[in-house]
């Protein structure tokens, strides 16, 4: 279960205040402090330890990053990921890796039709089968957020059975970005011991930058929504100007962000699909 909770400054450093239970909040003079008083007093409401929780609206991020931090979010969902008894894998060219659910080829043209299996009905959902996870988006979320006049990607429509009352679509594109390997963040990477995909495993402070991409692909988009290329089919980039324009995604229920970070290539090791091939260099070296 993932909580979300929003934040603010104040005179004595940061308020972080739970959307579901508003009487919980956290207070410090940073921002991690701050998120570990927060953190026990949802623990101790939920009876979980430790509770998730995401933010509507990224907050800075730690000093230690802060000159990597971008007007990018990664927009994730809460807690709606809806189990399929059919398998994914066949809706991409290729398969994809049935230990950790990779995508091996582009996304084929068949509608994705699934079974809403999950009582909470929110704005941005995972369908999953095994390892395979795809992304989908809600009428309402898609209204807010695109133009779609100007998208560089399908928005394609979904099948679905079960008393939901939304309508999904799913983001396809033909091209996108994948995250790069920052030198100072290698030990949070993971290689899939199948198919040598390295998946971002984030890093593990809620607060600092989780993402990292290289500068010119991401500064080069005419767009402001971007597709991703990782593991979890579907994810997507939104600046930060578009989502504050939309309040902060204020009436989406279960969306969540993360901000993430712009890389130049001298301080980064390459794309994710290339981890392994850096791994075993500097190994052999």
């Amino acid at each position: 279960m993932l909580y979300t909770c929003t934040w603010k400054k104040t005179s004595r450093g940061f308020e972080i205040q739970s959307v579901d239970f508003p009487d919980i909040r956290g207070q410090g003079r940073t921002l991690f402090s701050a998120e570990e008083q927060f953190a026990f007093k949802l623990s101790d409401r939920v009876q979980h330890w430790p509770a998730s929780f995401g933010y509507t609206d990224p907050p800075p991020v730690d000093e230690e990053f802060a000159r990597f931090q971008s007007d990018w979010v990664l927009t994730t969902g809460s807690n709606a990921v809806l189990k399929q008894r059919h398998q994914l894998s066949h809706l991409f060219e290729g398969g994809a890796c049935l230990k950790c659910g990779a995508p091996k080829g582009p996304r084929t043209g068949e509608i994705l039709s699934f079974e809403y299996s999950s009582s909470a009905i929110e704005d941005v959902v995972s369908v999953t089968s095994g390892p395979v996870c795809i992304k989908l988006y809600s009428k309402q979320f898609v209204d807010l957020i695109f133009n779609t006049g100007d998208l560089e990607f399908e928005l394609r429509a979904t099948k679905q059975t079960g008393r939901c009352g939304k309508e999904y679509f799913e983001l396809v594109a033909s091209e996108f970005v994948v995250p790069v390997v920052p030198k100072f963040c290698i030990g949070t990477w993971w290689e899939c011991s199948d198919c040598g995909t390295a998946i971002v495993g984030g890093r593990f402070r809620v607060g600092e930058l989780r993402y990292f991409f290289d500068e010119n692909e991401v500064t080069s988009s005419v767009n402001d929504c971007i597709v991703l290329g990782q593991r979890d089919s579907g994810e997507l980039l939104v600046s930060l100007k578009k989502w504050r324009s939309v309040r902060n995604g204020k009436g989406l229920v279960g969306a969540n962000t993360h901000r993430v970070g712009l890389l130049p290539k001298s301080i980064h090791l390459g794309h994710a699909a290339d981890y392994q091939k850096v791994q075993r260099a500097l190994s052999a070296g």
